[in-house]
């Protein structure tokens, strides 16, 4: 099992130029197909950790309107690396744009082709342990997970100014947000742990910072 996007995976690794060849498509980069409220308007930042791509990065995500940008910071075993993924209000694709020996790098992907991906939980088990745990000033709510390949721990949040976005499919993981959805659970996933079935942990991503502010629309500017 894994959560990466196979077609992103795989449109990665062919292009040697490209340092996304092993880059995190995260917990986030699968939530967001459209937002139909605009509530919130800051930047959300996070840490995150791959244990099968060996990659530890850090995450600040721009929301203005219904647009998003992902700003990563991502340390491989081969480098360091900087790139971003954006998707603007009203468009049906996700650009990833990266700078490497000085030549701009862009990929398009639409949107619908992410949305095909719900990863390998639609039948898996949902339980509340009554677990809660304070992060970015917040109190979440622990949820286990568990399918045939995989158990993963959801920390959900009941956040005011966050309630009315849907986030991007593009940012979900694997289908888990939708299934928690499905399952009538509401808020702000706000930690994730996931596990392989002999309980080695495949994946960690936390949010560390939520805070309102005004975003320039420069966050969202990709290259012509």
């Amino acid at each position: 099992m894994t959560i990466i996007l196979p077609l992103l995976k795989v449109q990665l690794a062919t292009n040697k130029k490209y340092f996304m060849k092993k880059s995190i498509l995260t917990f986030w980069c699968v939530l967001m197909a459209s937002v139909q409220l605009f509530a919130f308007e800051g930047v959300i930042k996070l840490k995150m950790e791959n244990k099968e791509l060996n990659e530890i990065a850090t995450v600040e995500w721009y929301i203005k309107g219904g647009s998003h940008a992902m700003y990563f910071n991502s340390q491989m075993e081969d480098g360091a690396y900087a790139y971003k993924m954006i998707i603007k209000e009203g468009k049906s694709e996700m650009i990833m744009v990266s700078e490497v020996e000085g030549e701009t790098n862009i990929t398009r992907i639409p949107l619908s082709a992410l949305n095909a991906e719900h990863g390998g939980w639609a039948l898996a088990e949902i339980s509340k342990t009554g677990k809660t745990l304070e992060m970015a000033g917040k109190e979440a709510q622990n949820y286990r997970i568990k399918s045939s390949e995989a158990i993963a721990n959801c920390w959900i949040a009941d956040i005011e100014e966050l309630k009315d976005i849907n986030l991007p499919v593009v940012f979900s993981s694997g289908g888990l947000l939708m299934l928690l959805e499905n399952n009538n659970i509401s808020g702000f996933p706000m930690k994730l742990e996931v596990y392989d079935a002999n309980a080695q942990r495949l994946y960690y991503q936390e949010i560390t910072s939520i805070e309102n502010k005004e975003v320039s629309v420069s966050k969202f500017a990709t290259p012509r």
